[in-house]
């Protein structure tokens, strides 16, 4: 068999194996989502009119302030806390003990998405629909799936040595601890793209977006 043969079975034997773990995340991520979109929902008519006069205010100072802030920076502010994520949870997976927080991280993720979404698109229609579709979609077109990937591996890696302590088998953890470190990085080089276009292209997008809404 080829080495292209061999890595299509590894990774269909892969995604079979911890079929059961995407559909966990997954769910955990839609979970927060819907909750923020509720907690929106649930803010009193005060509340929701001070957040709208802030995003206005917001709006008002990007199209002033167009070029203040680097495109480089905002990239670097973004990779450092896509990073702080990733890096969180390989050390909540290496832990073992941290399965649970790393479900909590994505559904604070799905719940923050979920909120400014519903916000944007409940007080301010189709402007805010357009301001959410170039602010929040572009980067998480990459950055979701990358951490739903990373939170899923994370799982199975910890299930796996769990399973492997207490039916006491033969475990090469060794080889388990390369594998998930490898997709580890390869999510971080996703979400070094996803914080480009989060620096670069959405900043572009808003203040275009800030001037004609």
């Amino acid at each position: 068999m080829t080495f292209l043969g061999q890595f299509e079975e590894g990774l269909g034997r892969y995604f079979r194996k911890s079929a059961g773990v995407y559909i966990l995340v997954v769910a955990l991520f839609l979970g927060g989502v819907v909750a923020g979109s509720l907690a929106v929902k649930a803010l009193n008519g005060t509340q929701q009119s001070e957040l709208a006069d802030y995003f206005e205010v917001f709006l008002r100072g990007l199209t002033r302030t167009a070029d203040t802030v680097p495109p480089d920076q905002v990239t670097t502010g973004a990779l450092q806390a896509y990073l702080k994520t990733a890096g969180l949870m390989w050390v909540l997976a290496v832990s073992v003990a941290g399965i649970p927080f790393v479900g909590l991280l994505l559904a604070i993720k799905g719940f923050a998405l979920g909120f400014a979404a519903s916000f944007l698109m409940q007080q301010m229609g189709a402007r805010g629909v357009a301001f959410s579709l170039v602010a929040v979609l572009p980067q998480n077109l990459i950055a979701i799936p990358a951490l739903l990937i990373l939170g899923a591996s994370s799982i199975s890696f910890s299930l796996s040595t769990l399973a492997a302590r207490r039916k006491h088998h033969q475990f090469s953890w060794t080889r388990e601890f390369l594998g998930f470190s490898l997709v580890v990085l390869v999510m971080a080089v996703c979400l070094f793209v996803a914080s480009l276009i989060e620096g670069y292209v959405s900043p572009a997008l808003m203040r275009f977006i800030s001037r004609i809404i």
